[in-house]
């Protein structure tokens, strides 16, 4: 039992609004965007900024491949640039603590999952004060019934 696709409009405080959408249906293509929308404008949140006419103000340049073409846009994967980045630190000895940030996304998607679930608003106060649990009622390690 899960939704096959989801679009949720997450607004902050400072009224941005942040749309993302996503599709898991089988047999089609899966598909995740993400479209922020500020006072000054709005992002693909992959490689482009326009102004509120819908003027192209930034766009990301890809490394030219051998042929001194620009590279496609998934030239380096998000997850293989997560684990290059942690491979980087642990060679260089430099800390890399996202746990704040791991954990705020994770409520963040929990909340849009809620939302979209009960077509609601959902706040963080809510969401901090919720006694929702969405995991098993006992962790233990051992077999595990299927």
């Amino acid at each position: 039992d899960q939704y096959d696709n989801f679009s949720v409009d997450f607004v902050f405080e400072n009224g941005m609004h942040f749309h993302s959408m996503c599709r898991q249906i089988n047999g089609c293509t899966p598909n995740v965007s993400d479209r922020i929308q500020g006072s000054k404008g709005s992002t693909d949140c992959t490689n482009t900024i326009l102004d509120l006419a819908g003027n192209e103000i930034w766009k990301y340049e890809y490394p030219l491949d051998e042929d001194g073409n620009p590279g496609r846009s998934d030239t380096i994967e998000p997850h293989f640039q997560e684990q290059i980045s942690f491979v980087t630190a642990i060679r260089t000895g430099k800390v890399v603590n996202e746990i704040e940030k791991t954990a705020v996304a994770t409520l963040v998607a929990i909340m849009g999952r809620v939302s979209a679930y009960t077509g609601k608003d959902v706040t963080w106060e809510e969401m901090m004060n919720s006694d929702m649990k969405l995991g098993p009622e006992t962790l233990a390690f051992g077999p595990v019934d299927i």
